[in-house]
């Protein structure tokens, strides 16, 4: 699971982007080699924007996801096993 901050860097958090960004190189890096081995395997990268949880708790959040409604969508992704 990585994360939209996988996209951009950012001031406010230049090594949690990093990190998310190093996620899904690594899952698409994955995902080709299972490819290529005709593996049925399907790797899937969330990538969930912000979420309201106690991690995301901060000053100038514009928008946060209810925890619920972000879990339905991601296991909804996940049954739908896309490359993605």
């Amino acid at each position: 699971m990585s994360s939209v901050a996988a996209s951009r860097g950012s001031a406010k958090g230049p090594a949690y982007n990093a990190s998310k960004a190093y996620a899904s190189n690594y899952l698409e890096g994955i995902r080709c080699k299972v490819e290529k081995l005709n593996l049925k395997i399907t790797v899937t990268d969330i990538k969930d924007g912000l979420v309201d949880t106690a991690m995301a708790k901060g000053e100038g959040l514009f928008w946060a996801m209810p925890l619920g409604k972000a879990a339905k969508q991601i296991y909804n992704a996940l049954l739908k096993r896309k490359k993605m």
